[in-house]
């Protein structure tokens, strides 16, 4: 679930589920988790956000290469909306060719 973090605010279950590849089923129960627990906040428009935004910064800096790599191609895999595949784009951190040394 921490894929999610990439995400940025107003995800939804369905985006989740498209950077987990975790089953819908497996995202729901851990969303309603991590709303119980206070970890995220879901809104009227049952979209959801980390109730901290430093720890969703660490959560998403603490993913590999691999996991934010893969995660980025399941949103694309998917159909993700352009602006929101940019976020988690971002979110992932620079590419290693967008580092001058």
């Amino acid at each position: 679930m921490d894929e999610a973090a990439l995400l940025g605010d107003g995800f939804t279950s369905a985006e989740a589920t498209a950077v987990s590849g975790a089953s819908a089923t497996r995202v729901d129960e851990a969303l309603e988790d991590a709303c119980d627990s206070g970890e995220l906040f879901r809104s009227a428009r049952a979209t959801f956000r980390f109730a901290d935004t430093a720890r969703r910064r660490r959560l998403a800096a603490g993913l590999s290469a691999g996991e934010r790599a893969s995660g980025l191609a399941r949103l694309i895999a998917a159909g993700v909306e352009p602006l929101r595949l940019e976020l988690a784009r971002l979110s992932s951190g620079p590419a290693p060719g967008d580092v001058e040394k």
